[in-house]
C-alpha cells in the first residue's frame, strides 16, 4: 500500500537508510528541516503520516491542524523515553531514535491499521 508521509528532521543525513528503505518499500517521503517546511507540506497536499521526534511536535502541532486531512503522528522518541505514561498514553505508536527500516515500518503499518 502506498503511503505518503513528511518526516520533520533536522539530522535528516543521518536517517538516509531508512528513508531509502521506505522509498523502496513503496511509501513518498517529504523531509522537512523546520517547522516552516511542515507547514508549507501539509499546506501543499495531504500526508498519511508525519514523522517526527517527540520534542518537535509542540512547534509543528499548529501545521498539521491547518492542513485539509489529520494525518496521523509517528513521534520518534530517545530510549529513556519509551516506558514514560505521557508517551504510551498519547499516542498509538512510536519509534526509538535509532531504530531499524523494519522497526518503522511496523510502527507506521500498526498506526494505519494494517
Amino acid at each position: 500500500i502506498f503511503q505518503d508521509f513528511v518526516r520533520y528532521d533536522m539530522k535528516a543525513d543521518e536517517n538516509i537508510a531508512v528513508y531509502r528503505g521506505l522509498v523502496q518499500a513503496g511509501h513518498r517521503i517529504t523531509v522537512a528541516h523546520n517547522p516552516q517546511d511542515v507547514s508549507d507540506a501539509v499546506r501543499q497536499r495531504s500526508f498519511d503520516v508525519v514523522i517526527a521526534g517527540i520534542d518537535a511536535l509542540d512547534a509543528i502541532s499548529p501545521a498539521l491542524a491547518s492542513g485539509s486531512a489529520s494525518p496521523r503522528v509517528l513521534p520518534v522518541i530517545g530510549r529513556s523515553q519509551r516506558n514514560a505514561p505521557e508517551v504510551r498514553d498519547r499516542f498509538a505508536g512510536f519509534v526509538l531514535d535509532d531504530a531499524s527500516l523494519n522497526q518503522y515500518l511496523k510502527q507506521i503499518n500498526r498506526l494505519l491499521g494494517n
